[in-house]
C-alpha cells in the first residue's frame, strides 16, 4: 500500500471529540515533584464538577490525588466547558461516582486499576489550590488506597 493510499487515523488528543452526554477531552496540568505535567483525559461534567477515569499506570494518577489542577478544553462544538477551569482533583471512591458518569467514561478492562477523579472548580476562579469537595462526595483516603 503506498503511503497515500494509507488510511489516516487521528490521535484522540486531536480528534476534538465528544462523547456521549456531554463528555469531552480536556488538557489536564497538574504539578509533580519534577515541574508541571499535562495529560489529555476524558471528562464527563456533573453538577459540582468534571469526573475522569484514569488507569493506575497513567502517571497523572499518582498525582492527581489531592492536587491543584487546571483543565482545559480541547476543541468541542459547541463549547461544553469553560476555556480554563482552575480547581482541585480528588480521588473519589468508585461506588460513589455517578453511574452516568460511569456508563459515559472510558472503562478499562478487568484487572486493570483505575481511578476516579473528580475535578472541584475554584469558585471564585482563584488560581487552583483551595477549594473543598462538596459534601455529597466521599472521597478516598489516598495513605488507605481505593475502597473495595
Amino acid at each position: 500500500m503506498s503511503p497515500s493510499a494509507r488510511p489516516t487515523t487521528r490521535h484522540p488528543a486531536h480528534s476534538h471529540r465528544t462523547g456521549p452526554a456531554g463528555v469531552f477531552e480536556g488538557r489536564l496540568r497538574y504539578p509533580t515533584g519534577h515541574g508541571e505535567r499535562t495529560v489529555i483525559v476524558r471528562c464527563h461534567p456533573t453538577g459540582s464538577g468534571f469526573t475522569v477515569h484514569l488507569p493506575a499506570f497513567n502517571e497523572a494518577a499518582n498525582y492527581l490525588v489531592d492536587a491543584p489542577v487546571v483543565l482545559t478544553s480541547v476543541a468541542s462544538d459547541p463549547p461544553l466547558a469553560p476555556p480554563d477551569i482552575s480547581g482541585r482533583s480528588r480521588v473519589v471512591a468508585d461506588e460513589d461516582i455517578d453511574p452516568s458518569s460511569a456508563a459515559a467514561l472510558e472503562q478499562w478492562p478487568e484487572g486493570v486499576p483505575a481511578r476516579y477523579f473528580m475535578i472541584f472548580p475554584e469558585p471564585d476562579g482563584s488560581p487552583a489550590g483551595g477549594g473543598a469537595p462538596p459534601h455529597s462526595a466521599r472521597l478516598v483516603d489516598p495513605e488507605g488506597g481505593r475502597d473495595e
